[in-house]
């Protein structure tokens, strides 16, 4: 285990630092804030790299790497990505279904009555 974190220290300690300015993020925004944010301060640019990135947790990725590691001849790696798509979709919908928020065009245009907000991409 010492091994592994001396090997990671860098992704850790980003992955780390992320997950605080998030937390940190989420304590001090109201709801919604980020997205008027994003809307408000977008360019081409930033709206074609939401949109690749909405994309990276879609099932077709996940097999198109899985095959590309069977290929290789790699089937550790390639289970080791089934199994991270398995346990993504299941998180994705436990928390999903915990948190129970609506969608953020429904938020704004039938809850905070702003349907302006928002300039959908």
């Amino acid at each position: 285990m010492n091994s592994f974190v001396k090997e990671q220290f860098y992704f850790l300690l980003g992955l780390s630092l992320l997950l605080g300015i998030a937390m940190i993020l989420l304590i001090n925004l109201n709801k919604g804030d980020e997205l008027v944010f994003f809307s408000q301060n977008r360019s081409t640019i930033s709206n074609y790299i939401f949109i690749l990135s909405n994309y990276l947790g879609e099932v077709y990725l996940y097999v198109i790497f899985a095959i590309f590691f069977l290929t290789k001849k790699e089937n550790s790696k390639a289970i080791f990505v089934v199994l991270g798509g398995i346990l993504a979709m299941v998180l994705s919908h436990v928390l999903k279904n915990y948190f129970g928020h609506e969608r953020p065009i429904i938020y704004f245009n039938e809850i905070v009555k702003q349907p302006d907000a928002l300039i959908p991409v």
